[in-house]
């Protein structure tokens, strides 16, 4: 129980959170065990909330995101010139 306590609350299966900590995510349906931590955000639809980050790694996460915006962005000029 005390692990229950002190586990960051994106620990979970649900697929509407943007964070998501997860141990083999096939575990429910592959007959092998198959294990390995993930972390997953998914910011498609719009910005991250830091609140839902875990602490360890906020920050990086953050600029990470930022920093693939601005890739998406000279990407998508090069295309756009490229293509006429």
């Amino acid at each position: 129980m005390e692990f229950q306590k002190r586990r960051w609350r994106g620990y979970s299966r649900d697929q509407k959170q943007q964070a998501k900590y997860y141990c083999n995510g096939a575990l429910l349906v592959s007959k092998a065990a198959d294990w390995r931590d993930s972390i997953l955000f998914e910011f498609q639809d719009g910005p991250l909330n830091p609140d839902e980050l875990p602490l360890v790694c906020r920050e990086v996460v953050i600029e990470y995101v930022k920093q693939m915006i601005e890739l998406s962005k000279a990407l998508s000029e090069l295309l756009s010139e490229a293509l006429g």
